[in-house]
């Protein structure tokens, strides 16, 4: 009979080409080798198991070559081509290593108000941080103009991404985005931001500190916040002390106009111009005039004024004082104005 040709042994040892591709999607077994015998025949299959080893495949001694034929889950084929010589009595373990299979994530920034897109407004610039189940960075996104960010590749699995800077306006996005990335595969998020606010307020006064009293109020004067469009955002309403409610807007340019004016007061035509900005209280003083009526005297002797007989007396000349209460009026104090008599008994106004 004729000799047994001697033998030797191989087998696999499968090794992941990122240390950190493990646990799920990814798995070292299930992957297949083929051994192929110098004339390129099949000379036995070998397949790894949990811990990346394979069975052991006992062959005649000679020279072979080994190719990976089919991959482990979360893995990409190993596509190099091992040449093995297998001696007697030896065994030959081969270590493979295999790149895994990644996804990619993407972020797509928006507002939450569709009118906060102009200065001071921007959507370029938001800082978003990627974190792997163990809370550690995986990489940074950073969105352009558009709001899109670039695009991050990474391992397959589970992370949590959260903005870590906003883009100019915009307050920081208080959520926290779970993630699952697959193989071959962009996770887009969508992050909706919502925009830096300010406030309006409108303080009231009178250009003249003497209307005061029951003719004059400056409770009940309303002003319009006007946007860049010329459209109405809000109104404001003054109270006793001439002080406004305070109106919440989007941070820019606004123009403000009075619309209706409160008792004893001419409506102020001028235009205040007004920027908002981010949490600032904007302040519009608005100084009214107030309305006037016109005084003048008649002096007539009582005897014409019963129609007794033409008054022939003389009145050029008298003076009458003008007071704003009775007490000055009895004081003599704090006189407004003075009438002079003329010839025909009128006065001035």
């Amino acid at each position: 009979t004729a000799d047994e040709p001697e033998t030797g042994k191989v087998q696999v040892r499968k090794k992941p080409a990122d240390s950190g591709a493990t646990g799920s999607p990814y798995s070292l077994a299930g992957a297949e080798y083929t051994l192929y015998d110098k004339d390129g025949k099949n000379a036995g299959t070998l397949k790894t198991g949990e811990n990346g080893i394979s069975n052991v495949l006992t062959v005649p001694c000679g020279n072979y070559t080994l190719k990976e034929t089919f991959p482990s889950p979360g893995f990409d084929l190993d596509t190099k081509t091992y040449n093995v010589t297998v001696r007697a009595d030896e065994i030959n373990l081969l270590e493979s290593s295999e790149p895994p299979k990644k996804g990619t994530v993407q972020v797509n920034k928006k507002s939450s108000d569709p009118k906060a897109t102009e200065s001071p407004y921007s959507l370029a610039g938001a800082v978003y941080t990627l974190y792997d189940k163990d809370g550690k960075s995986a990489g940074t996104l950073k969105t352009g103009e558009d709001g899109t960010s670039n695009v991050l590749t990474v391992l397959c699995g589970s992370y949590t991404l959260a903005e870590t800077s906003p883009s100019p306006g915009f307050q920081v996005e208080a959520k926290v985005h779970n993630v699952t990335v697959k193989a071959d595969k962009l996770t887009v998020v969508e992050s909706s931001e919502t925009p830096e606010k300010g406030t309006v307020q409108v303080k009231k006064s009178t250009e003249d500190p003497g209307a005061v009293g029951d003719l004059y109020s400056l409770a009940g004067a309303e002003y319009t916040l006007y946007d860049k469009n010329g459209e109405s955002v809000g109104t404001l309403r003054t109270g006793k002390d001439g002080t406004s409610n305070v109106l919440t807007v989007l941070c820019g340019s606004y123009t403000l106009k009075e619309t209706s004016a409160p008792s004893g007061f001419e409506l102020d035509t001028k235009t205040h111009n007004v920027t908002v900005r981010p949490v600032l209280n904007s302040v519009v003083e608005s100084s009214e005039r107030p309305k006037k009526g016109k005084i003048t005297v008649r002096k007539v002797s009582s005897e014409e004024k019963e129609k007794k007989e033409t008054d022939t007396m003389p009145v050029a000349g008298a003076v009458y004082s003008l007071y704003t209460t009775e007490e000055d009026a009895r004081e003599g104090t704090g006189e407004t104005g003075t009438f002079v008599i003329r010839e025909d008994g009128s006065s001035d106004t």
